[in-house]
């Protein structure tokens, strides 16, 4: 049975979300929806608990990669300049020189997902740039003064290359909808896990809008996730260790409301 829940930004939707799949026979459901107001907006107090318990799980031997590493495979805000000349192009050529870098020290040699937002493989061997079609289409829509539209698409899953059903790319494709002026996000995942991918995942989604936002002149919008299959990775990392994380976050985002 699906469900929705909302947060004003990245750090209360996860923390609504972790709270439900906590809940949970097994921790895990399908279909769970994650509704986030505002995807480029977290809680600082809330993000310092979640790197401070990833550094403890990997003093413990049971790494997780860090929310930036995670958040910069679906887009790499470092190399991202909006105030520079030609930005865009930039960003899609520092891409293109460290690409085999990344893939040499990635435990994905497939790459990344910006890799695949920006270099798409075709069936002839070529590459598209998913990306920069979007924002083409973006800006002619701001060009003749369109407000709204639904042409815009991210695909990550390639079905003649991803044979391995439990492996990458568990991001499917993200639907970017032009509404009243505002760009809004709906990201699927086949497979999604909440303590190690979850929150890097909406953040790095959220970069995506803000990317868009910022070469189209158009605002950010909202951001729906929805998980094919959620899973809260209590056994690995231990119940009481989980339970006592998502109290500290709550005890931030009181904090933060206060």
């Amino acid at each position: 049975m699906s469900v929705l829940v909302r947060g004003a930004d990245v750090s209360q939707a996860w923390l609504a979300a972790v709270e439900h799949l906590f809940a949970q026979p097994g921790q895990r459901d399908s279909n769970l929806a994650v509704a986030i107001d505002y995807p480029t907006v977290e809680v600082d107090d809330f993000r310092r608990e979640l790197d401070a318990f990833t550094r403890s799980e990997g003093e413990r031997g049971r790494t997780i990669p860090a929310i930036h590493s995670v958040a910069g495979t679906i887009f790499p805000s470092r190399l991202y300049k909006p105030h520079a000349d030609a930005p865009a192009g930039h960003l899609y050529e520092m891409e293109r020189l460290i690409r085999h870098v990344v893939r040499r020290h990635s435990q994905n040699r497939r790459g990344t997902y910006f890799e695949r937002f920006v270099a798409y493989p075709l069936a002839d061997g070529e590459t598209v740039n998913q990306l920069d079609r979007v924002v083409t289409k973006l800006k002619r829509a701001a060009e003749l003064g369109q407000r709204n539209g639904n042409k815009f698409e991210l695909a990550a899953f390639h079905p003649g290359r991803d044979t391995n059903p439990e492996g990458f790319p568990c991001l499917s494709h993200i639907s970017i909808t032009l509404r009243d002026g505002r760009l809004d996000a709906t990201a699927v995942y086949r497979n999604h896990h909440f303590v190690s991918r979850a929150y890097g995942n909406y953040l790095g989604i959220g970069e995506v809008l803000r990317f868009l936002a910022t070469e189209s002149g158009f605002a950010v919008g909202e951001l729906l996730c929805v998980s094919s299959h959620a899973y809260l990775e209590v056994q690995k990392h231990g119940r009481a260790r989980v339970e006592a994380l998502l109290q500290r976050c709550a005890a931030a985002l009181e904090d933060h409301a206060r």
